[in-house]
């Protein structure tokens, strides 16, 4: 090989680290990854994903009651979602998300009639063995792993700005809410939020 067809190709192998540890993920690729950590409970790495990185800004999947946690795991495993086009403008971004998540306010319709019912046996003494909040938990849980359980899909625009070369999601109020509306199936909506 002639020598600069060799330094050409030192050059290239020095250059090709180099140029690719400046890139960063893509705006949909953060959001995605912002995603599978909200469906692990993983804090942390959520934080990773968003514009300042403070964990403590995200809720702590750790300091959860166990029962809520457990509700919160069932309905985070439910959860999908589909990334659109990125909408790229220098140092900004939207990501829009379709999230399909299951729908609390059908749920919500269709259990409350039985929790009603198991209240009322409740308390005219038919003993169950049970406390009462222990059987609302176990009909919330059988509502929810129900293969048939109701599923919406909301859409949620994640905004995106370039920090030192990474896309971060900017955690603003409208997001939060909209986030929040969309993992509940649009619980929001149910109460005019």
């Amino acid at each position: 090989m002639k020598r600069p067809t060799r330094f050409i190709i030192a050059i290239a192998i020095l250059l090709v680290p180099l140029t690719l540890a400046g890139c960063g993920l893509s705006p949909d690729k953060t959001v995605a990854n912002f995603l599978d950590a909200f469906k692990a409970a993983d804090s942390r790495g959520m934080s990773k994903y968003l514009l300042g990185g403070n964990a403590s800004d995200i809720e702590d999947f750790d300091d959860q009651d166990p029962a809520v946690a457990e509700v919160a795991l069932s309905i985070r495993s439910k959860l999908t979602y589909s990334i659109q086009n990125p909408a790229i403008e220098g140092k900004t971004a939207t990501v829009p998300v379709n999230i399909t998540s299951i729908d609390m306010p059908r749920l919500m319709a269709d259990l409350l009639p039985q929790m009603f019912s198991a209240a009322l046996a409740f308390a005219f003494g038919e003993d169950s063995g049970e406390s009462a909040e222990e059987l609302s938990m176990r009909l919330t849980m059988n509502a929810i792993n129900d293969p048939n359980v109701p599923m919406t899909t909301t859409r949620v625009n994640f905004p995106l700005t370039k920090e030192r070369g990474e896309w971060l999601i900017v955690p603003n109020d409208e997001l939060v809410v909209s986030l929040a509306n969309a993992i509940t199936g649009n619980l929001a909506d149910l109460f005019g939020e």
